[in-house]
């Protein structure tokens, strides 16, 4: 299915012209290409909203194509029950060191309490490490 969706994304990027992703477009595209479901389209639109408002971020493909992708995909784990592998201890240690983790805690905080998706342990962990690096690009 993500083969599918990756090669659906680039036939739009050719069909439209585009020079790269908007990232509501790479939204839209992974909702038209049925991984995504409505409701993690809405949890989507909320994660950029969010980033908007709290940080004055705009998300972009540039600077969060990799973290939407990743969200999206595992939101579809979450409702198959697929499990991941475990973020290495010793790379988590490194998230939490770093000087943006505190806002990274807000924001994972706020983003679960307003999405319809739930995040495990594990995935919340991989969410910790691509906020962190949203923020860090966009210091």
């Amino acid at each position: 299915m993500f083969i599918f969706c990756f090669e659906y994304t680039k036939k739009c990027i050719l069909r439209k012209g585009l020079p790269s992703l908007d990232i509501m477009t790479r939204i839209d595209l992974l909702f038209e290409c049925g991984f995504s479901t409505k409701e993690d389209y809405d949890d989507l639109c909320k994660i950029v909203a969010i980033f908007k408002d709290r940080c004055n971020i705009a998300l972009t493909e540039e600077n969060g194509g990799i973290m939407i992708t990743h969200i999206a995909a595992a939101f579809k784990r979450n409702q198959s029950g697929e499990e991941i592998s475990p973020l290495r201890d010793s790379v988590f240690e490194d998230v939490k060191d770093s000087p943006q983790f505190a806002l990274a805690s807000e924001l994972v905080e706020e983003i679960e309490s307003q999405i319809t998706n739930t995040i495990s342990e594990k995935e919340r962990k991989f969410f910790f490490l691509h906020i962190c690096t949203v923020l860090t690009v966009c210091e």
